[in-house]
């Protein structure tokens, strides 16, 4: 008796978070339409790193400088 309650507390868990989740990957996706949001590291779900702003050029680009940096204090490892 106590399996089932247990299952069906599970259940009720799983089938509350299913929305949520749902609607974080609707978010998600809302935000990528939008050149200036990159929802992942390399910009798209092809990871191709492509970004459809002008801003950066073949004109200009030599002129980048970085503006900041993080150590994580792990050496060879980020």
């Amino acid at each position: 008796m106590q399996i089932n309650k247990i299952k069906l507390a599970l259940g009720l868990v799983a089938g509350m978070a299913m929305p949520l989740v749902a609607s974080a990957a609707a978010d998600q996706e809302a935000a990528m339409k939008d050149a200036n949001n990159w929802a992942h590291p390399r910009g798209q779900h092809n990871n191709q790193g492509y970004s459809a702003l002008s801003q950066v050029n073949k004109g200009n680009v030599k002129n980048l400088k970085a503006a900041w940096t993080f150590a994580t204090g792990v050496n060879r490892g980020h």
